[in-house]
């Protein structure tokens, strides 16, 4: 019986069985003489590209340049954003004397409850400034007894491991300082050098430890003025050592921003270890250290100090504060030497972000990153 001719859908079938697919370790790739070729064939009908000559072509000339020669490739995927205009929740907040709804209302569960003024007369609660309730889980947060339980754990001779919402633990990671910095030839590239921060360790870890108490979503700072995409933060990092008129660095550019992509990456809710990711991201914010790219003085580099009592005093008096009337002074754990940085635009954006941080304590979400995207990265066949 004369033997059946093998189908293109059957060749795909044992190309993908025995492994042999381009690029990989122990396969045998595709000849590169066929990469001419297969643009031409695919451009003339790009339907009838195999599996096989697909992945060779985004292995060899990238995604990017396949989606624009092929109408039929799969475009480039937005980053994703979890922001608080993503998670949708109808949150109300006591400020000012009455109740005010803080996000927009929710269509999901939000009818069948009551809302913050019913719910405290039905359960004989005296509302109190910064309180908050969520109406979708008829859940009332208390601010009092989150900062009563927080000043009771900052004040112990040895704060839980638990301290810090179970985000901001104990432990150090890599900040924009670092790798920018410039260094001595006796110095270690490997050296986690932390540079001046904004605010203190304890600061941020007693932020997130109220945080966590007032029903703070995390995923709501992926893609917020704390949390920025990628691209922005990229964005934010050229603009700043643009204006301070500093090297960018291609080297120092590409370890910082293949960092922080891949913690924002790993910071999404669905994947194992994301709040650790979360801090990662946090740090390798471009505003959470100053004199990025410059030797930083040994009063900047010193420490504020890791009081858990002072640091909720600095978020109390933040809270307190206007906002146009700047940083208050007097605080102990918050830094305002970027003032004297040179980037007039970045001291601005630096106060914001520490307000921004301080409202992260009473279980609010930042509010979407403004900043523009940078049209292009430092990282090869970077699609977002």
């Amino acid at each position: 019986m004369p033997r059946q001719p093998i189908t293109t859908q059957e060749q795909e079938k044992k190309v993908r069985a025995s492994k042999l697919s381009p690029g990989r370790p122990g396969g045998r790739d595709l000849p590169r003489s066929i990469e001419v070729a297969t643009i031409k064939y695919a451009r003339h009908d790009p339907t009838q590209l195999s599996l096989a000559q697909m992945t060779h072509l985004q292995r060899t000339i990238g995604n990017r340049a396949v989606t624009r020669l092929l109408p039929m490739a799969k475009p480039p995927q937005p980053a994703p954003n979890y922001s608080s205009a993503h998670i949708q929740r109808t949150i109300w907040r006591y400020s000012g004397g009455k109740w005010n709804i803080e996000t927009p209302k929710s269509l999901t569960d939000t009818d069948e409850k009551e809302n913050a003024d019913d719910y405290c007369k039905t359960n004989g609660i005296t509302p109190e400034e910064f309180d908050k309730y969520d109406q979708n889980t008829g859940t009332y947060y208390s601010w009092r007894a989150a900062k009563e339980k927080t000043e009771k754990r900052a004040k112990a001779k040895k704060r839980p491991k638990n301290y810090g919402g179970g985000i901001f633990d104990e432990g150090r990671e890599m900040t924009p300082y670092g790798p920018f910095k410039p260094r001595k030839p006796e110095e270690s590239r490997n050296k986690n050098i932390q540079g001046p921060h904004l605010l203190a360790h304890v600061t941020k870890r007693t932020v997130f430890d109220l945080a966590e108490q007032m029903g703070l979503i995390p995923q709501t700072i992926l893609g917020s003025k704390v949390a920025p995409k990628p691209r922005q933060a990229l964005k934010m990092m050229q603009d700043m050592l643009t204006k301070r008129g500093l090297p960018h660095k291609n080297g120092a550019l590409h370890l910082w921003y293949r960092e922080y992509k891949s913690a924002y990456l790993g910071a999404d809710p669905v994947k194992r270890g994301s709040k650790k990711k979360l801090k990662q991201l946090m740090e390798l914010h471009p505003l959470t250290t100053y004199r990025v790219g410059e030797e930083a003085s040994p009063s900047e580099l010193a420490g504020k100090g890791e009081k858990g009592e002072a640091a909720l005093q600095d978020i109390s008096s933040l809270l307190a504060a206007s906002r146009s009337g700047g940083i208050p002074d007097g605080l102990t754990t918050v830094d305002s030497g970027f003032e004297n940085e040179g980037w007039s635009e970045g001291d601005s954006l630096r106060q914001d972000f520490i307000f921004n941080y301080a409202y992260l304590a009473m279980g609010r979400p930042p509010s979407p990153s403004p900043y523009d995207e940078a049209p292009m990265s430092p990282v090869r066949d970077d699609d977002w």
